[in-house]
């Protein structure tokens, strides 16, 4: 323990809990243990005494901020955000936790995250990085990056890699001896910061400890399992800011409980005190001197265009563009975007804007960042062509004008989105369909029709039965599947291969696992139809009750839940590789299988213990099929 008790400590853990119900349902037990051990924790010499600031979990990401109390009155705009990067953006173990407020005038962001896994994963990684970086997002529009000063911890998972020379023995043999210099040169992460992929504008000490991953948990021995993993440096802290200096960096191989070796660091931060006094002054003088100013002239801005195009947009892909406001007016300008009349949102779902608001000075600029991202719960309107991806934002001028910008793409046909039927009747694949089938498609109709034009042997949509076989073939052995997601690159390969039916896909079995679960998101309706949502609620805990559930189905999605149970029981009889238990595949593939209408929907998520309760319940129905014979 240090000498002297810090003014301020931010703890991060990561893999916390990893139970089916903290993977999935963000529900864990052992939070309010770790939060009093931390207590416990705390350096209290010379009379220190400390006030919790906030806490955040994520799954097993946990991080709790304290201040001593004798800054407690000066800490203000305190907020928590999280990230996940996992399967549909929450699933899994993987993404991140922020807590950010103002210490006098000086704000401060501290992130904690937990990033891809294994050793080739390093793409991914990045991608899980910059997933974080954004759209992790305070509720005033700043991102963590808007923040003076940032400190960014957690297992980052950068591996030490080798070449032909220097073989997984060898980085063991050279951990052993503490050969720091020569194993940084193989750091993932420092070359990954040298190429200018991640942490850009961040710094990290020199590392003078030896590697913390992977140990047997409880010793200080190197892994011994099969998997035989090289030692790394996966747990790292890392910080953005001026007038910081580090004083400590050093892990604490002490503390056995894990197969990492915890991590700390110690800094110096230079706070910005205000003068009340010169700032009542220097405020009076401003607001007199804006007062004088806003009689001779009001805010004026020039957009570089008011229109964007952003062309062909596929789902899941993010398509950028950038929008540059002058202020070319005589007196600074508060901008911000503005729902149009009788509209809440200021622009569509598939559309982010940062910064949504901003304030410039005249004679200077901002750039705005548009992107396009069509994600699950917008494809459905999109795949059926009831909805374009165009818009028109209003950007309002606080004081002045209103500007109006056109915003316009191309959304590629896919099959994610569209319904069973509609899919079920497609002798084509997506991209061959035109448009005018697809204009009287009925995305929400659960009834069977005529399905003699299917080809495929099972009767059920052909991109779902080639899905589920790509992983029965080639992953059904595979551990950590359905846990973690593949790079975005891969992802678009598979939809492309999928809508098309062109080249050959052999890509990873995460990405297809994940291509499988969003699929069935993605259902307009879902494989249990909304109609029976209410009635597999009131069932789950009588496996009789609901098979009666299942019998009163359309035939269509009859055939799919029993295609996709039996899968799953595939997955089950392959446990002992897989790891791939019951109760976390009812977990996982519950919520998607079972999902509310919107209107319960919009009643559950008032409620967080509502909505783990409704999905424990989905959980609930899909493992009795699961478990009974």
């Amino acid at each position: 323990m240090d000498a002297e008790p810090p003014d301020v400590y931010a703890v991060g853990f990561q893999e916390l809990d990893l139970s089916a119900e903290a993977l999935l349902l963000n529900d864990s037990s052992r939070e309010d243990e770790w939060i009093r051990a931390i207590q416990v924790g705390l350096n209290k010499k010379a009379g220190a005494r400390y006030q919790k600031v906030k806490q955040i979990r994520l799954v097993g990401m946990l991080m709790v901020v304290y201040v001593q109390e004798k800054h407690a009155d000066y800490i203000q705009d305190v907020e928590a955000q999280m990230a996940g990067t996992g399967l549909m953006g929450m699933m899994g173990n993987k993404g991140g936790v922020a807590i950010r407020f103002q210490f006098h005038n000086t704000y401060i962001c501290f992130v904690n995250s937990h990033l891809a896994a294994h050793a080739d994963q390093v793409e991914k990684r990045n991608q899980d990085y910059a997933e974080v970086l954004s759209r992790l997002e305070f509720s005033d529009g700043k991102t963590i990056l808007d923040h003076n000063t940032v400190f960014w911890m957690g297992d980052l998972n950068y591996r030490l890699i080798g070449d032909d020379i220097i073989d997984d023995t060898a980085i063991r043999d050279m951990a052993t001896a503490e050969n720091i210099n020569e194993l940084s040169k193989l750091d993932q992460l420092h070359q990954e910061r040298a190429r200018g992929n991640v942490f850009s504008g961040f710094s990290e000490g020199a590392i003078t400890f030896g590697p913390t991953y992977k140990f047997d948990p409880g010793t200080d021995n190197w892994d011994s399992s099969e998997k035989n993993r090289p030692p790394a440096w996966c747990d790292r802290v890392l910080w953005c800011g001026s007038d910081v200096e580090q004083l400590v960096y050093r892990s604490h191989p002490a503390l056995k409980l894990s197969d990492h070796k915890p991590v700390s660091s110690v800094y110096n931060v230079q706070i910005s005190v205000v003068d009340v006094e010169k700032h009542r002054q220097v405020f009076d003088e401003v607001s007199r001197e804006m007062d004088r100013l806003e009689n001779d002239s009001i805010p004026v801005a020039s957009l570089a265009t008011n229109e964007l195009v952003f062309g062909d947009v596929r789902y899941r892909e993010e398509k950028s563009r950038t929008l540059v406001v002058s202020n070319i007016g005589q007196v600074p300008m508060q901008f911000s975007f503005i729902p149009k009349l009788n509209e809440h949102a200021y622009c569509r779902p598939w559309l982010w804007i940062k910064p949504a608001v901003g304030f410039v000075y005249p004679n200077k600029s901002v750039k705005i960042t548009m992107t396009m991202f069509v994600d699950t719960e917008s494809v459905a309107s999109l795949a059926s062509v009831q909805e374009k991806l165009e818009d028109i934002l209003i950007f309002h001028l606080e004081g002045g004008k209103d500007y109006f910008v056109s915003i316009t793409g191309r959304f590629v046909k896919t099959c994610f989105g569209m319904g069973l039927e509609p899919l079920l009747e497609q002798k084509m694949h997506m991209r061959e369909v035109p448009v005018a089938d697809l204009l009287g498609a009925d995305i929400t109709s659960s009834a069977m029709t005529n399905v003699s034009t299917i080809q495929s042997r099972v009767q059920i949509p052909k991109e779902l039965v080639w899905l589920i076989e790509y992983i029965t073939e080639r992953g059904i052995d595979e551990e950590n599947l359905f846990m973690e997601s593949g790079t975005r690159q891969d992802f678009l390969q598979l939809t492309e291969f999928l809508d098309t039916g062109s080249g050959v896909y052999t890509g990873p079995v995460n990405t297809t696992a994940e291509a499988l679960l969003l699929f069935l998101e993605a259902l307009p309706e879902p494989v249990i139809p909304f109609l029976h949502y209410q009635r597999c609620m009131e069932a789950s805990n009588q496996y009789l009750l609901c098979r009666q559930v299942l019998s009163k189905l359309p035939p269509l999605n009859q055939r799919v839940f029993m295609y996709v149970l039996k899968f799953l029981k595939d997955l089950i009889a392959h446990v002992d590789k897989n790891k791939l238990e019951a109760k976390l595949l009812a977990t996982v593939f519950g919520t998607v299988l079972i999902r509310p209408p919107k209107d319960i929907a919009a009643r559950l998520a008032s409620s967080k213990r509502s909505q783990a309760s409704a999905s424990k319940k989905a959980s609930a129905f899909l493992y009795h099929f699961l478990v009974e014979r």
